[in-house]
Parts: C-alpha cells; structure tokens; sequence
C-alpha cells in the first residue's frame, strides 16, 4: 500500500539519510545534519577526518569520535510530540466520511460550485441543480492541485527543522562554553592558592629556622650553666667533708677557690647580655579580603551577521550572549600598609628585619611574591588555548623512582594514556620488558608480564581500550603484534611480514592501521588492522648510524611524524609515506633540537617533541613553526625518552635519566 503524503513527511524528516530508517541513537553534525550513530561509524571507518554524506563539508571528529558527537533530542520525542497534534487536530484513518446534516448517509459526491463534499440527500435539499459529480472524479484533480502546496510545505518544514536543529547546537554549545569557562576558573583559582600556600610554607620555614637558631644556642648555653652548677655543688660537697673532718688545711684551701669562683659567677651573671630571644613580628599584607575579586563573568551580545563573518553558525537575526570569564583589570588589592606599625626591635634577626621592612614598602620577597600572584589575577586567559575537558588533579609529580619494584623503573622507554587516565609504562631495562599501569595520580595498578614475547614498543587502541604490544617471539623467530585488555589478557597475536628489530616505535593511524619505525634503519612499515603490510618508506635518507626514532600520527589529516634523534629534525609524511617537509636543527635554543627521542600530536595538529639531549618538551605547531618550551631541565628533567597527551592536555614523560614520569600542563608554564 502506498504510503500516504502525511507519512512521507514523517519518513522525509525522521528516517536517517544513510540507512533511510527511523533514526537509532540520532547524532547531529557541526554542520546540523543529523544521522544515526551506527551508521556513521560505518561512513567514517574509524576515521578522524571525514565528509558529511548530505553537505560534503568536512567534519573532525572528538576525541571520543563519533559517540562524542552531540546527540539530537528534538527526534527522540518528536513523534509523540507529532501523535498528540493528530489527535487533537481530529486527524483520523482512512475511510468514507458520513453526512454530518443527514444522519447515516455517506459522503459519496461532490458539489463543485459549492466546494463541499455531500451526500444523496445533500442533492436534493440543499445542492438541487448545482454542478455534482462522484467523489471519485475529483480526488485526482485535488490531488494534483495539492502537490505543489505540499512541496511548498515540505520547504517550510525544512526550515523548522533546520531551526530545532540550530537550537540543539546551541544548547551543546552553552553546555560545553559553561564547562570551560568553569573550568577556566578553577584553573585560575587553584594557581593562585597553590602561589598562597607556597609562600606560607616560606614564611613558616624562615620562622621555623629562625627558632631552630637560636634554640640551638639556648641548648649550648644550658650545658655550660649545668657543667658550672655541677662544678659549684661539687666544691660545696668538698667544703662539707673537710668540715666534718676537721681538716683546717683543706678547708682553707677550698675557702680561697669558693671566694674566687663566687666572685667570677656573679659577674658572668651580670655581663652575660647575648641571651638569644625570638623577636619576630609577622607583618601581614594589608589584603582586604571582603573586596577581593578572582574576577568576573561578562555577557558580550555578538551580532548573528558577525557571527557568519567569524566562521559560526547564523541564528537567524537574533543577537546571542557569549559567557566570558574575564579578569579585574583593577584589582582591589592594596599592598599598603599601617603606618601605626610599629617598629621591629633592633635584635630580631636579619631575615625577620628584612621580611617585617617589606610593611614599610621595602622591596622585599614577600612583595614580589605578591605582585606574582597580583599579575596572575591580570594575566588574561590565552585564547588559542584548548580547554581541558576536565579539570586537572594534582598528582605526585614526578611519579616512580629507580628500582625494580611495583611502581619503580629500570629503564621506562614508551609511555601511553588511556581517555580513563591510565598511564602505561613500558620498563624496557629488565631481563623481560614488562608494562606497568599508574592512573594520573601516579598511584600504581598493576603490572602486566609477557611470557612468549620479547616487547620493543606499545601504543594504546583508545575505542577497543586494547594496548598494542609489538615484540619478538623467540618460538616462532618473527616479529609479532598483539593485542591485550587493559588489564592484560591477550585478545590476539599476528605474526607480521617485516625485518627483525631491536628497537622500534610503533603508533596508530586514525584509519586504524598500524605504523611502525625501525629506530635502527628509519624504515617506517604500514600495517592494516589484520597485519598486513600495506606500505612501506625510509624516513631517514642516509642511515649512517643508529637513527633512534620516534613516531606519532596527526588525528586531523593521517600525517605520520617521525624525529630523527641522530639528525637532530623532525619529518613529516603524509599516510601514504610521500614526504611533505622537515623541521629542526642542532642547538639548545628555542626551537632547535638536540637528540629529540620522543613525539605526540594534539586535536589541533601541534607536535610535541621530547628533546632528550637539551632535556626539554617542546611545542610546534602543525607546519613546524616553534610555539613554546613547556618543560625543560628548570622542572628537574634529564632525559625525557616518550611522551604522550592526556585527554586533560597534559604532557606525560616517560624520563630515562630520572627513571620516573612527569606530567606537565600543556598551556600553563
């Protein structure tokens, strides 16, 4: 049966433009074209970068990829919402219509002079002599005549649902302004206590060793009075035996030395002025905390026509409000102090006289520690920066140590993070390379052996949460691929068609393939999902010696990143292996490289390098333009061999010098 034009509607804008069903888990588009989640995963095949099937225009994926896509809520509910509408329009099934004037006849004709539909009893009292035809007859006519209203109609349908579409896009978009602007300000808040709570560990230090100071000269000048007092009840003792003994020679004796000793006490006594004392006064920062801004919001009306000049989506002619978490531009922060203050006595020591001049506008550290935290509140929010999505936890810093315990290092030589927060760790200096789990806090899992294989390098596959081991077996004398559960149990093994290796690093690819590099050769070997090689490329021209590679993979178009330790650069290949450019040269300046070991890619294309020999992380953006240093020896690194993004934007570094791991924020220096 043919479908009739109210359900042609409902299929036209509530059925998938892929699968064209009813739409199942519907996710809608940047660009507001909705489908449903399954069969974009099938359009995208794990891809990070595609087309969208109705517009063509290009869509990046999440992080999470296509779950991570805003679902469309107006669908969900749509249909009852459109099932109450025909109830109450009185919108029923199909069938003939009875006369509403005569009781039991059908409306079985037509009256084209009146336009009405009638029945037999319609033609004789009310329609006699008018132009009546069957009903029949005219529903054809009707219906072509309607077509045109109804496309008219499925156009103004169109851009009703166009605008439910463009509402759902901006409730996710207030959604998501709202977590990063608060995230912004726990951000800024928790700098500025972190600041607060390390000068109050200053502060109590400098009391603490003052005290410390002259408690230890009180102690030294007690042992003096007690050997004197022993001294003294000693010769009272003697004067007290020779009297009883009646010994005038002995007695005589003593009464000199009691005369002499008497006499050198009291003027000890009365010379001895240096008795240390604690004169240390705390001058506070005359702060008036009931004034005190971290900042403020701000609602900035944005036109929509500015909105379309700036790449956003047009909301029709209404103006919109942007939530901005902005900082006092004047802070009421008064580093004044009360004249009424008294002055410090002249015996407090000189680091208390130096701390309590600052109350007097001196030029102190307790000053400048305030500025620092003054210029923090002012310092803008950088505005390239990608907010964390969560907000970020304050780990232990570093993490791990030498040894070879649960949460000890021999040698950790790669490092990958899980979007959960598990860090994996490969300890490549023990007889058997084993991979150890932290989560961010740096509070150990557990640890995962392998028995039948001899690992060279691992990544982690985020949307089957499996780490992929690459290693040697020594029963099959090939090189392997396999694949376990977070936890380590082996899901599958595949021998691979490729050279032996001893040192390799492996990543993968947003198709899902597998690239691989041989830090001896530089050859860089393509796997598909099943192991099989599909290509193949040098990434270092001239292997004189060992190159010592690294490689990562750009989420935003497939590129594969490959650091040449040796070369002191880094290259760039697109997923075909065709060399695209090179960036670095040898030196400890900004942007130049020495012995880089490690690399990762962020959502927006940046390349960060760990720069082994200058014991740096540094940041480059997607064309290998330097941006900024995030770590360097300053934050105690020494030889910083993997590292690896946090779904937060922090850098985790596996350190081979310091045997342990780092995590540094990827904006905030």
């Amino acid at each position: 049966m043919a479908s009739g034009p109210s359900e042609t509607i409902l299929e036209d804008f509530l059925s998938c433009g892929i699968c064209l069903e009813p739409y199942k888990k519907p996710k809608i588009l940047p660009c507001a074209h909705t489908f449903c989640e399954r069969c974009l995963k099938a359009h995208t095949k794990l891809k990070r970068k595609f087309s969208c099937p109705h517009c063509r225009r290009q869509v990046i994926l999440p992080p999470e990829g296509v779950k991570g896509l805003g679902d469309n809520f107006w669908i969900g509910s749509f249909r009852d919402i459109l099932e109450a509408q025909r109830q109450s329009l009185g919108i029923v099934g199909a069938g003939r219509k009875l006369c509403q004037e005569h009781e039991g006849e059908q409306l079985k004709y037509f009256c084209k002079r009146c336009d009405v539909t009638i029945c037999s009893d319609c033609i004789i009292f009310n329609h006699n002599q008018h132009d009546v035809t069957k009903i029949g007859q005219v529903i054809q006519q009707k219906r072509e005549e309607m077509e045109s209203q109804i496309e008219e109609e499925k156009r103004n349908l169109r851009k009703f649902v166009s605008k439910l579409d463009t509402l759902d896009m901006a409730e996710k978009e207030i959604h998501e302004r709202k977590h990063d602007v608060d995230v912004q300000i726990r951000l800024c808040a928790q700098r500025i206590l972190d600041e607060i709570e390390k000068e109050r560990d200053a502060l109590l230090g400098e009391v603490s060793d003052a005290a410390k100071k002259r408690i230890e000269v009180i102690s030294e000048r007690r042992k003096v009075v007690q050997q004197d007092l022993a001294e003294r009840m000693a010769i009272i003792e003697r004067v007290n035996k020779a009297s009883a003994a009646e010994d005038l020679v002995e007695m005589m004796s003593i009464k000199d030395t009691l005369k002499q000793t008497g006499r050198t006490a009291i003027d000890d006594f009365e010379n001895d002025l240096t008795i240390p004392t604690l004169n240390v006064v705390f001058r506070a920062m005359q702060v008036p905390l009931a004034n005190f801004k971290l900042g403020f919001i701000e609602e900035t009306a944005i036109d929509a026509d500015k909105g379309k000049k700036n790449g956003g989506s047009p909301h029709d002619n209404e103006s919109f409000f942007t939530l901005e978490a902005v900082a006092v531009p004047n802070s009421p922060i008064n580093t004044q102090t009360d004249n009424k203050t008294s002055q410090p006595d002249q015996t407090v020591s000189e680091e208390v006289t130096r701390q309590s001049s600052g109350a007097t506008g001196g030029d102190t550290e307790s000053d400048e520690l305030f500025h620092e935290v003054e210029s923090l509140l002012l310092e803008p929010v950088p505005t390239s920066m990608s907010v964390p999505t969560r907000l970020p936890v304050r780990p232990k810093n570093p993490f791990g140590e030498r040894g070879t315990g649960d949460g000890e290092f021999c040698s950790p030589e790669r490092i990958a993070v899980s979007e959960d927060g598990d860090v994996f760790v490969l300890d490549c200096g023990l007889q058997r390379a084993t991979i150890q789990v932290f989560d961010l806090n740096g509070v150990f899992q557990q640890r995962i052996f392998f028995e039948d294989v001899n690992v060279r390098a691992m990544t982690f596959r985020e949307y089957e949460n499996h780490i992929i081991v690459l290693g040697s077996s020594p029963k099959e004398s090939c090189m392997v691929l396999q694949e376990y559960s977070k936890y380590g149990y082996l899901h599958r093994s595949m021998r691979l068609g490729i050279p032996f290796l001893r040192k390799a690093d492996i990543t993968e690819c947003p198709d899902g393939n597998i690239a691989i590099v041989d830090e001896n050769s530089g050859n860089v070997y393509i796997l598909d999902p099943q192991g099989k090689r599909v290509a193949t490329f040098s990434a270092d021209d001239n292997p004189g010696r060992s190159t010592s590679c690294s490689i990562a993979t750009d989420p935003t178009n497939g590129n594969i990143v490959v650091t040449l330790a040796t070369k002191e650069s880094v290259k760039v290949f697109d997923s075909c292996g065709r060399f695209d450019f090179e960036f670095g040269s040898f030196g400890n300046g900004d942007g130049q490289l020495y012995h880089p070991t490690g690399v990762c890619t962020d959502n927006m294309g940046n390349i960060i390098v760990a720069d082994s020999g200058n014991h740096k992380i540094q940041m480059f953006d997607s064309s290998g333009r330097f941006l900024r240093v995030i770590a360097s020896d300053r934050e105690k690194l020494q030889w910083p061999r993997a590292i690896d993004l946090t779904s937060d934007d922090r850098v985790v570094v596996a350190d081979t010098g310091a045997c342990c791991v780092f995590l540094f924020p990827m904006y905030f220096r």
